[in-house]
């Protein structure tokens, strides 16, 4: 947003709170009702220049009160009718609370920052009321940076912390995946090894009918969603909570209580595979969960180990599927550590052109790592359509350098990139920032609505395939991408062509992948037919404990 909408905000805050009717609009500058509402103007200017920028003070205005107001369920044509309103009262009434020495631009960003405020207030009265400012104000902070795309957004202190936890690998819980029953019990699909529900007694299979938290006792049944129900099982460490289940066919009921924790869940787990028709052709597997704080050391470290401990290993297969992203850095260092380029991996377009990562101020520096980890082996890289941001980055730049070949189902799709930042007053702001490209500023491909397409195709069993796959793009908001490439010599040749002895490679590594994914389908359907489960995948976000 411009310099004379934020440098008229002071003068507007000042005289909106002198003269407006509600009771915490009539106090001084400096209360705490007028800092909040000083805190909504600034957020709002944030908002503004978010990737791509609204260079249209008008526009951005808009997009943030109609926000606010649809998350106060009101619906279009209320909006419209509400918005003409205030229209119509600003005009009559700033002669007499302005005078007539502001300029015509002055008037038109006054009338902006009034629109805000008074759609401000009168979404603390909307049905139902909420009658606290401060509980209002919050709200009103998701609304305005939510505005703009999917990912921006606002974090209060206690949201921040939680998503401070989620990126060291913490969650806070009992440590099980679960799903609902057809009889709408919640049926636990499996127990996470060393959790507390693995250490209370809970097992794979049982079937929890009821949750006591204190003296509130409630029926599974009642639990309108998956959000619901985690929100009655995860909680504080060191809280308790009891489970009433059903166990075996005989429906032998167990009365557990489980004692939260905060979990350490693993970002790289490894293991051998091994071809099922050749028991001596070994590949090193590496599952990155997600990218988040210290991934790149975890994972040199843990290919390495393998590596020592194994001898006579064909290639390495790192899996990314259902990986939701994480630190860009994470994936650059990563990238790096098995491709051992030394051009450009990532470049920015954001908001000033387009440049390589790490070359402005601001951006951190990523680490070189020198040398291939692998040792020269053939790698595969496992995606899938949750494959997402970092966990597209650490693939399509592998994909592109011809490093690794790529099997699977198309990645979500998602280029931009978010910035995480501290207001100043405990919460956090998460701001869309700009796009990330593959490759350098002069030879890019951008992933943003096109994503990364495996050179193999391969889904495990029991997927249903959907009609229309929903893809980043296909959210309210997402931005939309500048173009695939930054020429068409990006655009190579199919790698069955290219590299005929890395496709061959790939169509190993399926294989393998293949029979241990058949091992854990199979142990899944097992579950299933015990709790009565639909014929669908449990999904990874249904877990206790997040």
């Amino acid at each position: 947003m411009k310099t004379t909408l934020r440098s008229i905000v002071a003068l507007v805050v000042m005289s909106y709170v002198f003269m407006a009717t509600t009771a915490w609009a009539r106090t001084p500058e400096d209360s705490p009702d007028a800092v909040l509402s000083q805190k909504a103007v600034s957020l709002t200017v944030m908002a503004c220049n978010i990737y791509p920028a609204i260079t249209d003070d008008d526009v951005c205005v808009d997009k943030v009160v109609r926000k606010i107001l649809s998350d106060r369920n009101m619906s279009s044509d209320r909006q419209e009718e509400v918005l003409r309103e205030l229209e119509q009262t600003f005009a009559a009434r700033h002669p007499q609370q302005f005078g007539e020495n502001m300029t015509a631009q002055q008037i038109h960003l006054s009338a902006l920052v009034f629109k805000l405020f008074d759609v401000i207030q009168l979404s603390c009265v909307i049905e139902p009321q909420i009658v606290d400012f401060k509980t209002c104000m919050n709200g009103v902070y998701h609304s305005i940076l939510s505005s703009r795309d999917p990912h921006s957004g606002y974090m209060n202190e206690e949201e921040s912390a939680a998503f401070m936890k989620s990126m060291s690998g913490d969650m806070q819980g009992i440590g099980v995946h679960f799903g609902f029953t057809d009889e709408r019990a919640i049926g636990v699909v499996h127990v996470m090894e060393g959790s507390p529900a693995e250490k209370a007694g809970v097992k794979d299979g049982d079937r929890i009918v009821a949750i006591v938290n204190g003296n509130k006792r409630v029926l599974t049944t009642s639990l309108p969603d998956m959000e619901a129900a985690i929100g009655q099982i995860a909680g504080k460490p060191n809280t308790p909570v009891i489970l009433e289940i059903l166990r075996g066919d005989k429906d032998q009921l167990l009365t557990i209580t489980v004692v939260r924790a905060s979990i350490k869940v693993p970002m790289v787990k490894t293991r051998i595979l091994r071809m099922p028709n050749d028991p001596n052709a070994k590949y090193a597997y590496v599952e990155l969960v997600q990218f988040g704080t210290a991934l790149r050391s975890k994972m040199v470290e843990s290919v390495k180990q393998m590596l020592a401990r194994h001898s006579g290993v064909k290639g390495i297969i790192f899996d990314v599927r259902n990986n939701p992203g994480g630190l860009l850095t994470e994936a650059y260092e990563a990238v790096d550590a098995i491709a051992d380029s030394t051009d450009p991996l990532v470049s920015i377009r954001d908001n000033n052109g387009v440049h390589a990562y790490g070359t402005v101020a601001g951006e951190r520096i990523p680490e070189p790592q020198r040398g291939d980890i692998t040792n020269g082996l053939a790698c595969a890289v496992l995606i899938n359509g949750s494959s997402a941001s970092a966990a597209e980055i650490f693939a399509g730049d592998l994909k592109k350098l011809g490093r690794c070949v790529i099997i699977g189902k198309g990645t979500w799709r998602k280029g931009s990139m978010q910035n995480i930042g501290p207001f100043g007053d405990g919460s956090y702001v998460r701001l869309n920032e700009a796009e990330y490209l593959l490759g350098s500023p002069t030879s890019y491909v951008a992933v943003q609505c096109k994503g990364i397409d495996p050179d193999i195709d391969y889904d495990i069993e029991g997927v249903i395939d959907q009609k229309k796959d929903i893809h980043e793009c296909d959210l309210d908001g997402a931005i939309v991408s500048g173009g695939a490439s930054s020429d068409p010599s990006a655009t190579r040749a199919p790698l069955i062509e290219r590299d005929p002895a890395l496709y061959l490679f790939g169509e190993k590594a399926r294989d393998a992948v293949k029979a241990m994914d058949h091992v854990e389908y199979l142990r899944l359907e097992r579950v299933k037919k015990v709790l009565k489960m639909s014929d669908k995948e449990p999904k990874a976000s249904q877990k206790a404990g997040k």
